[in-house]
Order: structure tokens, then C-alpha cells, then sequence
């Protein structure tokens, strides 16, 4: 099967940022501790602005994406939204 990788860039609005990386740390290492399929979790914070962040994501194949997708933590870092 062909692994599937996701590049994601979000950009935190102004005064946001602490309390969206916390949230989202709790996602990348529970995505990395405790998905099989999920192979890779980065978080990446851009060199030019503190405020834009990338994400680089490996899965096993699609059913993995759809696994992590239905995730409590996942679910959590859609309600930060707010925050972006």
C-alpha cells in the first residue's frame, strides 16, 4: 500500500499561541505514542513567523488518516479553531 502524507500550515491569530500548541503537542504525541498507523507527527514552527505553524503527517494508508481523524484528540484541535 502507498503511505499517504499530509503538509498543514495554520496560522495562529495574535495572543493564541500558547494556549493552541498546548493543545496541540497533547495531539502530535498521543498521534505518535498511540496510533499504529500513524508513522510521523511534526510539528513545525515556521522560521520567519512564531505565529504560523506546519504540521508533517505520515500514515500507513487511508484508513490510518480516517483513525486519526476520529480521534478525542483530534476532535479537540478542530474546537481551536477559534484560535486560527
Amino acid at each position: 500500500s502507498t503511505m499517504i502524507v499530509l503538509v498543514v500550515s495554520i496560522a495562529i491569530k495574535e495572543g493564541f499561541k500558547d494556549q493552541f500548541m498546548d493543545s496541540l503537542m497533547g495531539d502530535a504525541i498521543g498521534s505518535n505514542n498511540d496510533e499504529t498507523g500513524c508513522y510521523r507527527f511534526d510539528v513545525i514552527q515556521d522560521n520567519e513567523n512564531s505565529n504560523l505553524i506546519h504540521l508533517y503527517e505520515v500514515y500507513h494508508d487511508e484508513a490510518a488518516v480516517e483513525a486519526h481523524s476520529s480521534l478525542t484528540l483530534c476532535k479537540m484541535a478542530n474546537s481551536m479553531r477559534a484560535m486560527v
